[in-house]
C-alpha cells in the first residue's frame, strides 16, 4: 500500500496541531522537537492493514525522554523509549501494525485501529524531558 499521510521534519511538513517548535537542534537534524507541557499532533489515516512508522531521537543523554503516543477515540497508547544505554544518539524508527504479533525490538503489534480510518495521534514527552519526532508514515 501507499502512504496515506507523510510527515518529515527534513521536508518541513506541517503537523495538524503543535505546541513543539519544528527546527534544527543540531546542524542539518531537524525535528519536531516538544518539551514539558507540549504536544504535536499529526492527523493519521489508515488503508486496508494498518501500519505506522514513527521516527525520533534516541540518545544516552538524560535530558531526552521517553515519548507517549496516543490515538484518539482508541484508548490505544504507545511508550517510545526515549534513552538507551548507548554512548550514541541516533534516530530509532518503530513500526506498527494491526495484528497480534510480531517481531520485537523490531515490529510492535497489535495497533488498535480499523482499516480505513482516520485518526489524531498526540505525542508528547511522558516526563519532563524533551522529545524529537523526526517522521511519521501511515499506509
Amino acid at each position: 500500500e501507499e502512504p496515506t499521510n507523510f510527515y518529515s521534519a527534513y521536508y518541513g511538513t506541517q503537523p495538524l496541531e503543535s505546541s513543539c517548535k519544528l527546527y534544527e537542534d543540531r546542524p542539518g537534524k531537524p525535528g519536531y522537537i516538544c518539551s514539558k507541557n507540549e504536544n504535536v499532533v499529526f492527523n493519521v489515516t489508515f488503508g486496508r492493514h494498518p501500519r505506522l512508522i514513527v521516527s525520533y531521537l534516541q540518545s544516552y543523554d538524560h535530558k531526552i525522554d521517553d515519548a507517549l503516543l496516543e490515538f484518539d477515540g482508541t484508548g490505544y497508547q504507545k511508550l517510545l523509549m526515549g534513552s538507551h544505554s548507548e554512548k550514541v544518539s541516533q534516530t530509532k524508527s518503530v513500526f506498527f501494525f494491526a495484528a497480534e504479533t510480531g517481531f520485537p525490538h523490531i515490529i510492535q503489534s497489535g495497533l488498535k485501529v480499523k482499516p480505513f480510518s482516520s485518526h489524531k495521534m498526540t505525542v508528547r514527552p511522558k516526563n519532563n524531558g524533551k522529545i524529537k519526532i523526526i517522521s511519521v508514515v501511515s499506509c
